[in-house]
C-alpha cells in the first residue's frame, strides 16, 4: 500500500509529526499509520526503560503491551504521556484517558490519537526499587 499522507512519510523517516491522524477516516490508511506509530512507540518506550510488544490486528485500534525492561523505568502514566507526545504532540489529562486495572498488575489505558484512531496500551507495573520479585 502506498502511503499518501506526507506526514506519515516523514514519520516513517523517524520524525513524529502525525497531524493526519486527526483527519483520517480510511481504515486502510489508519492501519498504515499504526504500523509506523508502533515504531515511534517502541523508540520512546525504550528511552524510558520499557520494551513494547504488539498484539491485535491494528485494524480497530493500536494494541501494544509495555513491559519494564531495565531497573530504572518511569511510572506507567509518564510512559503514556511520553507516547502521546511522541505520536500527536499532546499530553492527555490523565482523567481524560480510559484507564483500567487488568490481571497480573497490568494497567490498561486507551487514548485517542485521531478521529477514528486509538492507542490501547497495557502496561506491566514495575517493581519498586529493591522490591521483591
Amino acid at each position: 500500500m502506498e502511503i499518501t499522507c506526507k506526514y506519515l512519510k516523514q514519520a516513517a523517516r523517524n520524525e513524529s509529526d502525525f497531524p493526519c491522524w486527526l483527519l483520517s477516516e480510511d481504515p486502510a490508511e489508519i492501519t498504515a499509520h499504526y504500523r509506523v506509530a508502533v515504531r515511534v512507540i517502541r523508540a520512546k518506550a525504550r528511552d524510558l526503560g520499557y520494551a513494547i510488544g504488539e498484539h491485535g490486528t491494528f485494524i480497530r485500534d493500536l494494541d501494544v503491551i509495555a513491559a519494564p525492561w531495565v531497573e530504572d523505568v518511569v511510572d506507567p502514566e509518564s510512559l503514556v504521556q511520553a507516547i502521546s507526545m511522541a505520536l500527536i504532540g499532546l499530553k492527555w489529562n490523565i482523567v481524560d484517558m480510559n484507564r483500567e486495572r487488568k490481571p497480573h498488575n497490568r494497567q490498561g489505558t486507551v487514548f485517542v490519537i485521531g478521529r477514528k484512531a486509538w492507542v490501547d496500551i497495557s502496561i506491566m507495573a514495575p517493581y519498586p526499587a529493591g522490591g521483591a520479585r
